[in-house]
């Protein structure tokens, strides 16, 4: 009976590390020009893009109570049609994750 192989780790494929950066750097330099009152004090920690280049996932942090955080969040995804089209202004891709 031929032996399984140990399952590997996904391979990071150096265009979306490119990818990540250049999307996190695009989204934190707009948060700073976003003037909703419900955001507060809100840390980008980073982005993981699909390898194949679909989807996104936005990770940030907020300081100050629960309450805040869940008005950040509203905040966040009010301004989440900006922020995609400041994204499409910056990243030229084909596709946008």
């Amino acid at each position: 009976m031929p032996k399984s192989r140990p399952r590997q780790a996904p391979k990071h494929y150096p265009r979306v590390a490119r990818v990540n950066e250049v999307v996190l750097a695009a989204l934190a330099e707009e948060l700073e020009r976003l003037s909703d009152p419900r955001l507060g004090f809100v840390t980008l920690t980073g982005v993981e893009v699909t390898s194949d280049l679909s989807y996104a996932d936005v990770y940030y942090s907020v300081l100050g109570t629960a309450e805040e955080r869940s008005e950040n969040a509203a905040a966040l995804d009010s301004a989440k049609p900006r922020l995609r089209s400041v994204l499409a202004r910056h990243v030229r891709m084909k596709h946008l994750p």
